[in-house]
């Protein structure tokens, strides 16, 4: 994939900041990253966006391809938004090149309307997901300590 903008979401208010949740959740899907990688990406734009609204009571945040990782880009506005905040590669076997992703958002985007709370429901589901998937592991590491 070549260097290009996805997306850019300004936050001129607190919805806003789950608004890019939301949007980096969808991206995440589009570029083939697995359910845990999606929760890290989303989670950590919101904590992107939290901080700027901390701090400036505005911000924006930008999505780009660049060099095999996304990059969300962050500052206090459109312009701004220069500081790479996040850096995650690509997956090996991202299923849809930029120019494909770019329209695929702007259709997701005009097809699911901002709904405050089904993000936080589909943010719930994930970390419940998490959380089995940790109590599995340590279930599984005290049944191996046991039998040794």
């Amino acid at each position: 994939m070549d260097d290009r903008l996805l997306l850019g979401i300004e936050l001129n208010c607190k919805r806003d900041i789950v608004r890019a949740r939301q949007r980096s959740r969808q991206l995440a899907g589009l570029l083939g990253y697995s359910w845990t990688e999606r929760l890290l990406i989303s989670t950590r734009v919101f904590q992107i966006g939290w901080d700027l609204w901390k701090r400036f009571q505005r911000g924006a945040v930008r999505f780009q391809i660049a060099s095999g990782s996304l990059l969300v880009l962050a500052g206090t506005s459109p312009t701004s938004a220069t500081e790479v905040s996040l850096c995650q590669p690509l997956p090996s076997d991202a299923p849809l090149d930029a120019a494909d992703i770019q329209f695929a958002m702007k259709q997701l985007i005009d097809h699911t309307p901002f709904n405050l709370f089904e993000e936080i429901y589909a943010h719930n589901e994930q970390m419940n997901r998490l959380l089995q998937s940790v109590a599995r592991v340590s279930s599984a590491r005290s049944a191996m300590h046991s039998a040794a």
